[in-house]
C-alpha cells in the first residue's frame, strides 16, 4: 500500500490559510480565516449560514483561533477535516487494529493528502471571499 502520509510535513501554512494533521488520526484538517469585518465572523457551529460552504465534509471547526494557535484577537477561523466514513485516517486505522477491532469502512476510504487539503482550503477561500448576507445558493 502506498503510504503518502509518511512523506509529508505536519503543516502548511498560507495568508489566512493553513492545514494541518491531526496528531493522533493522521488526518488532514484544513482552516481559512476570515477578517473582523467579514459578515461571517464570529458564525459559530450552528449558524446555518455556513451549510452553505461547499468543503469536504462541511464546516466542522468556527473559532477565534486555528488548532494549537491563540487566538489573535481579530481572525474567524473556519475548518473541516478529513477524517469522514469516506476517507482513511491511517492513524485512526493503526489505533483500531491494535485493539484488534476490524475497522468497518476506513480501509476502504481514500486518504486526502495535502494537496487535496490545499486546493479545498483555496476554494474554501474563494466562497468566503465572494459570500454576501442572502446569497448561499450563488456561491457553488
Amino acid at each position: 500500500m502506498d503510504r503518502p502520509w509518511e512523506n509529508e510535513p505536519d503543516e502548511w501554512q498560507a495568508e489566512m490559510m493553513c492545514a494541518k494533521r491531526h496528531p493522533e488520526f493522521l488526518n488532514w484538517c484544513g482552516y481559512v480565516a476570515v477578517g473582523p469585518q467579514h459578515p461571517l465572523h464570529g458564525a459559530e457551529m450552528d449558524d446555518e449560514r455556513l451549510s452553505g460552504l461547499d468543503v469536504h465534509g462541511g464546516i466542522t471547526w468556527a473559532r477565534d483561533h486555528a488548532p494549537s494557535e491563540e487566538s489573535s484577537g481579530e481572525l474567524w477561523w473556519f475548518g473541516f477535516d478529513c477524517a469522514h466514513a469516506w476517507d482513511y485516517a491511517p492513524g485512526l486505522v493503526a489505533r483500531i487494529r491494535e485493539l484488534r477491532l476490524e475497522p468497518p469502512l476506513f480501509p476502504r476510504g481514500t486518504y486526502r493528502d495535502l494537496e487535496y487539503v490545499k486546493a479545498q482550503c483555496m476554494g474554501l477561500a474563494r466562497q468566503l471571499a465572494r459570500y454576501r448576507p442572502g446569497d448561499m445558493d450563488e456561491l457553488e
